[in-house]
């Protein structure tokens, strides 16, 4: 037995890797105390002057730390709640009384993952348990995401525009600055692929994921035919089938996509949009999967793509500021798929769904439509997840970063108009 104090980077409190830690801390060990801190800086008065200090001058601003005290050999009682304290700027604060932190939060908000959310209040963590509430987590929905190009692994596939218009059998290849929430044009791509080079590589990772489909289920038959013994002769069999029946490869169609790389200090943290078609991607665009496959009792393979309206209004969703006030405090430097897969995400009705397909629509359309954007915020944020003006006045008001930037005024005024649309 004993104590461990250590400083770390925060991404251990949310990090995929660190998940193993975080359970050890939360189930063999006892987890005592949690300080997050930031490095913006503070100010100090030195030699009667007034001065900005940071904890460690020579890091980016932008980076955060932790402290993390436990007892070693001891395991977590299951009642247990630690003493925490987030959004830390200046060392004194940490004398300030801390927030109890029950385990079991963490297990609600995140059982897969075991992240330990940001809270800056006690209101912030009635506010987190209210979104939490029964709505099933997006991943529990049935969608799932999935990269597309790598441009390490894939780099031989990837060429430089330079300022050059493409040409046909060219596709552009977007990567996570080209968009913006609903704004798909945010900036011109600088890359691009071969389309005769890339669907062979595409295609390829498509039928193994169908002859693992089909191994999975196995069939008596597929197609009419026995199944194939040797994996060869199943890819072949499936390549034919996929070109007879007319599939269509992912990049053939419209995808929603989010930016993978972003900051809980970044203006906004979950920016998506729909990319379109003949478009490919890099890793740092994780891309909703458009189709899904089915293989019936007989071994017949279908392809089916997901309804637009339903995909639609999962971008509104995701764009929404209480997505991304739930996501940010999760979230270190990369946005991984599974907090998107933890994201609370209301149970939608036949009407509900239109009106928030509707509203991206316009949006897709004109994506700086301020006075759309704030009716579509109040839509989410009242009658979907149940808040009340006052919870939109406390959330609205934690999103103070970004500096001086069109985006970032955009913002406040989407805030502003949805205060107007929504008094209290």
């Amino acid at each position: 037995q004993g104590r461990l104090s250590m400083l770390v980077p925060s991404s251990i409190q949310t990090d995929e890797g660190c998940m193993p830690l975080r359970r050890l801390f939360t189930t063999e060990h006892t987890l005592e105390e949690l300080t997050s801190f930031e490095n913006r800086g503070y100010l100090a008065v030195e030699n009667g002057k007034e001065v900005k200090k940071q904890i460690f001058p020579d890091v980016d601003d932008r980076f955060k730390f932790s402290f993390v005290k436990l007892i070693k050999n001891v395991p977590t009682p299951p009642d247990h709640a630690f003493n925490a304290r987030f959004y830390i700027h200046n060392p004194a604060d940490v004398y300030q009384p801390p927030l109890r932190y029950p385990l079991e939060l963490i297990r609600s908000f995140s059982p897969q993952m075991l992240s330990i959310v940001e809270y800056r209040s006690e209101r912030d963590m009635a506010l987190f348990k209210k979104l939490r509430d029964q709505h099933p987590f997006f991943g529990d929905l049935g969608f799932r995401f999935r990269r597309e190009l790598h441009s390490t692994g894939d780099g031989h596939l990837i060429h430089a525009r330079n300022g050059r218009k493409l040409e046909a059998g060219q596709m552009p290849l977007f990567e996570g600055r080209t968009i913006h929430q609903f704004d798909s044009k945010f900036a011109v791509p600088d890359e691009y692929v071969i389309e005769r080079d890339v669907r062979e590589l595409l295609l390829r990772k498509q039928i193994f994921r169908l002859g693992k489909l089909v191994r999975e289920q196995n069939p008596a038959k597929l197609e009419g035919k026995a199944v194939p013994k040797t994996k060869e002769e199943l890819d072949e069999h499936l390549r034919v089938t996929f070109e007879k029946k007319h599939f269509k490869l992912d990049y053939e169609l419209s995808r929603l996509a989010y930016r993978e790389i972003a900051r809980s200090t970044d203006e906004r943290t979950l920016i998506a949009s729909l990319i379109p078609v003949s478009v490919n991607m890099n890793h740092k665009l994780m891309y909703l999967v458009p189709v899904r496959y089915e293989l019936s009792p007989g071994g017949k393979l279908s392809q089916e793509e997901i309804p637009k309206q339903k995909v639609e209004s999962v971008l509104a969703v995701l764009n929404s500021l209480v997505a991304n006030y739930y996501i940010r405090s999760r979230v270190s430097s990369t946005v991984s798929v599974f907090y998107v897969y933890e994201l609370p995400f209301p149970k939608l009705v036949a009407a509900q769904e239109k009106q928030l397909a509707d509203s991206a629509a316009k949006l897709l359309k004109h994506p700086r439509d301020v006075a759309e954007r704030a009716k579509l915020e109040v839509f989410i944020a009242r009658d979907l997840y149940g808040l009340s003006a006052a919870d939109w006045r406390h959330l609205t008001g934690t999103f103070t970063f970004g500096g001086d930037s069109a985006t970032k005024a955009e913002l406040d005024e989407i805030i502003r108009q949805s205060h107007a649309l929504w008094p209290g």
